[in-house]
């Protein structure tokens, strides 16, 4: 029925972050930019609160915008593997349906001789 082991709890994903789609890209993305614009910022007018607060606001800019956008990719790409596995499956079907090769009767081409 279900492929989980009987132990494992269903909130799993919540400490286990690897198992979350888009997680490890959304974290890259929004830490390096956090801290580069944090840097700058500081850099710029030497304000070690306002680099914090930009370096955080950044963050979760990036954050929220790299999370979308992967979770639409991510849709958009399992949509395109079931579309893909049904006709698969559909193809796979018809070839059932079909006589095996060399079983079938010939037909009025291949039993006419050919001129020489």
């Amino acid at each position: 029925m279900s492929d989980k082991p009987k132990g494992e709890n269903p909130f799993g994903f919540l400490y286990d972050i690897r198992r979350i789609p888009c997680m490890r890209n959304t974290l890259l993305n929004a830490t390096g930019a956090g801290i580069a614009l944090g840097l700058h910022s500081f850099y710029r007018h030497r304000i070690p609160m306002n680099a914090m607060l930009t370096g955080m606001k950044a963050t979760m800019l990036v954050s929220v915008v790299t999370w979308v956008t992967c979770r639409i990719n991510f849709h958009h790409r399992t949509k395109q593997i079931i579309e893909i596995m049904k006709s698969q499956e559909k193809l796979s079907k018809k070839q059932e349906s079909r006589p095996p090769p060399g079983t079938a009767a010939p037909t009025s081409a291949q039993s006419e001789p050919r001129p020489p």
